[in-house]
């Protein structure tokens, strides 16, 4: 019996982690239409109970993270692959001014 509670308690968490995520996911790509082609971006390596991918893309047939995101205590933190996604020419060929 005390293995059947721990297992429910194990399930229960790693759904309210997905159902965190997913709120998360969709706050930040809220208003997010398309995300540019900039340069070679690398892939990120997206690990701990908090993190998660928020963007992916195919390196032939493997997905590979290109933005991921973690909540880090109160505090969000959020990584891009390349830095050019954050730049001017970026922002501007998304429409974005």
């Amino acid at each position: 019996m005390k293995t059947l509670l721990t297992v429910a308690a194990l399930l229960v968490g790693a759904s309210c982690a997905r159902a965190d995520e997913a709120r998360d996911r969709a706050a930040l790509l809220e208003g997010v239409q398309l995300l540019p082609k900039v340069g070679v971006p690398g892939a990120l390596a997206v690990f701990g109970p908090d993190a998660f991918a928020v963007l992916t893309g195919l390196e032939g047939e493997r997905p590979r993270a290109l933005v991921a995101a973690a909540r880090a205590g109160a505090g969000r933190a959020v990584a891009f692959a390349h830095g050019g996604y954050l730049g001017r020419e970026s922002f501007e060929s998304a429409g974005g001014g």
